[in-house]
C-alpha cells in the first residue's frame, strides 16, 4: 500500500506554518489569564482554576491542530491502495507513433528505407480496420501531435505520403517524448479504448523512453512497438548531410524495455486488472509472420469482449483518501469544543462519548450513495468517464430494489446523454422501475423528461410530447418539462404544415399538368370540329354540282 502512496499538491503542507502564530498566540493569552487569575482569586484558588484552565485550553488547543492538520492532509490529495471500477468503452483509438529521425532512412528493408516500410505496413493496417478512430504523432528530437484524434483515414493517408526526416527540424531521436506526446493525444476521459503503435528502430539519444512507458501503463494503455531494419549494422549520412555513422534495429532493448516498464507499471498503479498476466507493452518484428495480425486482433477481440460484457471494461485508479481526512478533521474539531468547554469527570463521560459516536454517525453514509454524490459532481465537472465509472460502480454493488439503484441508473442515463449515446441511455431510463416504491415522483419526472428530451434530440416530436406528458404527470411542479411540451407541440405542427405544403405543392403541380393537357385537347377537338364542318359543307356543295 505504501508503493502507491502519493500526494497531489504537496505544497499544501506550507499551510502548517500557521501552527506558528496560532501557538504563540495562545500561550500569549494564556500567560495573561494566568496573571489576571492571580490578582483576583488569589494564590491558593489560583492553583486549582489555574490546572483546570491550563488542561482545557491544551486540549482545546492540541484538537484544533489536529483538525487544521487532517484538513490540509485533505486539501494535499493524499492518495493510497487501487481499486477496480467499471468503464463503459464504446470505441477503440488507436495512436500512430512514427519515428521519423535520420537512421530510420536506412536501405535495410529488401531495398526499402526504414521510413518508406512503416509507410506501407501502417497503410496496409488502416485499410483493414473500420469504425475505428485514429491520431498521429511524429518522433524524432521531440514529439510532435501531427493529427488529433479522428476517423479521417485520409488525413492519416495524406500524413504517410509526406513522412520525412526534414518535417521536425530538432535534431536527434526521443522516443520518450514522441510515446509523452502520444499521450496527450488521447482524450484520457473518453469512452473509446486506447492502443498506443509505435513504427521505430529503437534508437534514441535521451533514454526517456521507459519512464514515458510507465506512464502510459499507469493509464492502462497498452503499447505495441513495431520494429524495423535488421539488427547488423547499416550506414547512413547523418541529418548534417556528410557524417557517415551506423545505425541497427534495437531489438533486444524494446523487449527488455516492455519487460521493464510493464513490471514497474504493475507494482504502482497497477494494470493487471486489464491485462492480467500478460504485458501491456509488447514487441513486435514487422517482418515476423502475423504481426500484422497480432496488432489487428487487439482491436477486434477488444471490440468482441465488450459487445460481449455490454461495452464493459475495469481500470485500475488509485484511491483518494480526503474524505477520510475531511471526517477526521470535523471529529477533532467537535472534541476540541468538548474538552476546551466541558468539565470532564465521571458523570459526563458517557455523554462525552455519545457526542462522539454522534460526530462519527454524522459523518458517515452509505457507501452506494457515496458513490452515487460522487459520479454526479464528475458529471457536473464535465468528467463523464469517470462518472460513468462511478455510476456504473453504483449500480453493481446496490441491490435493484433500493432507491440508490434507481439513482445510479438515472445518473449513467444522464452521462450518456450528456456523451451524446443516446441508445445506451434510453436503455438505462428503461431499467428504471417507475411507479415502484423506490422511485420518488421528482424522480420518475425526471426520467420522463430525460427521456423526451432524447426523442426531441432525434426529431421525433410526437413521442417527445408523450414523455414530457407523463414528467408533468408524474411531477407537476417540473417547469422545464411543461416549456418543451410546448416546444414539442410547435414543433410537430410546423413539422406537420411542412409535410402539408410538399403534399399541396405535388397536387397543384398535377392539377397544372392536367389543365395544360385539357387544354391541348380542347384545341385538338376544336380543330376536328373545324375540319368536320369543312367536310359537310364541301360534300354540300359537290351534291348540288352532281344533281
Amino acid at each position: 500500500m505504501l508503493s502507491n502512496l502519493s500526494i497531489q499538491r504537496p505544497e499544501a503542507f506550507l499551510l502548517l506554518l500557521a501552527f506558528l502564530p496560532v501557538v504563540g498566540y495562545v500561550i500569549h493569552r494564556f500567560r495573561k489569564l494566568s496573571f489576571t487569575l492571580g490578582g483576583f482569586y488569589g494564590d491558593e484558588k489560583k492553583s486549582k482554576i489555574y490546572r483546570q484552565i491550563k488542561r482545557r485550553i491544551f486540549l482545546r488547543t492540541v484538537f484544533r491542530c489536529f483538525a487544521w492538520l487532517f484538513a490540509v492532509c485533505a486539501f494535499a490529495g493524499f492518495s493510497w491502495g487501487t481499486r477496480n471500477v467499471p468503464v463503459q468503452k464504446s470505441g477503440t483509438t488507436v495512436c500512430l507513433v512514427f519515428d521519423i529521425s535520420y537512421s530510420m532512412t536506412a536501405r535495410d528493408c529488401d531495398g526499402l528505407t526504414r521510413l518508406e516500410a512503416s509507410k506501407i505496413y501502417a497503410q496496409n493496417l488502416i485499410s483493414r480496420m473500420e469504425g475505428n478512430s485514429f491520431s498521429a504523432v511524429l518522433a524524432k528530437g521531440d514529439g510532435f501531435v501531427a493529427i488529433p484524434e479522428t476517423e479521417d483515414k485520409g488525413a492519416i493517408y495524406s500524413l504517410l505520403e509526406n513522412l520525412s526526416p526534414t518535417m521536425i527540424s530538432t535534431a536527434g531521436s526521443s522516443l520518450g517524448k514522441g510515446l509523452q506526446s502520444a499521450l496527450h493525444s488521447l482524450s484520457l476521459n473518453s469512452a473509446n479504448t486506447s492502443y498506443m503503435w509505435i513504427f521505430t528502430d529503437g534508437e534514441e539519444t535521451d533514454n526517456l523512453l521507459e519512464s514515458a512507458l510507465v506512464e502510459a501503463g499507469k493509464y492502462g494503455i497498452p503499447v505495441t512497438f513495431v520494429g524495423f531494419g535488421k539488427e547488423t549494422e547499416t550506414e547512413i549520412i547523418a541529418g548534417d548531410g556528410h557524417t557517415p555513422v551506423k545505425t541497427s534495429l534495437k531489438a533486444k532493448k524494446l523487449k527488455e524495455l516492455s519487460e521493464n516498464a510493464s513490471k514497474k507499471a504493475s507494482l504502482s498503479f497497477s494494470s493487471g486488472a486489464r491485462f492480467g498476466k500478460k504485458n501491456f507493452a509488447v514487441y513486435l518484428d514487422s517482418t515476423s509472420a502475423g504481426s500484422a495480425v497480432s496488432l489487428l486482433n487487439q482491436v477486434k477481440i477488444e471490440s468482441q469482449e465488450s459487445e460481449n460484457s455490454l461495452g464493459m471494461n475495469y481500470e485500475v485508479i488509485p484511491v483518494k483518501r480526503h474524505g477520510l481526512f475531511l471526517m477526521l478533521a470535523m471529529l477533532c474539531f467537535i472534541i476540541s469544543f468538548i474538552a476546551g468547554e466541558v468539565k470532564i469527570n465521571s458523570s459526563k463521560k458517557n455523554a462525552v462519548l455519545a457526542s462522539i459516536v454522534f460526530a462519527g454517525l454524522f459523518t458517515s453514509c452509505h457507501q452506494e450513495q457515496k458513490t452515487v454524490l460522487k459520479g454526479s459532481w464528475n458529471w457536473y465537472q464535465g468528467n463523464y468517464r469517470t462518472a460513468t465509472a462511478e455510476f456504473l460502480n453504483a449500480s453493481y454493488n446496490s441491490e435493484e430494489e433500493t432507491m440508490s439503484h434507481q439513482y445510479a441508473l438515472f445518473g449513467l442515463a444522464s452521462t450518456y446523454i450528456s456523451m451524446e449515446q443516446y441508445d445506451a441511455a434510453m436503455d438505462r431510463l428503461g431499467q428504471i422501475r417507475t411507479g415502484s416504491a423506490w422511485v420518488t415522483p421528482e424522480l420518475e419526472s425526471a426520467v420522463f423528461y430525460n427521456a423526451g428530451i432524447i426523442c426531441q434530440r432525434k426529431n421525433d416530436f410526437s413521442e417527445a410530447a408523450e414523455y414530457f406528458k407523463k414528467a408533468i404527470l408524474s411531477d407537476s411542479r417540473n417547469t422545464n418539462a411543461k416549456i418543451n411540451l410546448e416546444l414539442c407541440q410547435r414543433q410537430n405542427q410546423e413539422k406537420n404544415a411542412a409535410q402539408a405544403e410538399t403534399e399541396m405543392q405535388k397536387v397543384s403541380e398535377g392539377s397544372d399538368n392536367s389543365s395544360m393537357q385539357n387544354q391541348i385537347f380542347n384545341l385538338i377537338r376544336e380543330q376536328d370540329n373545324k375540319q368536320w364542318k369543312k367536310m359537310q359543307s364541301n360534300q354540300k356543295e359537290s351534291n348540288v354540282l352532281d344533281y
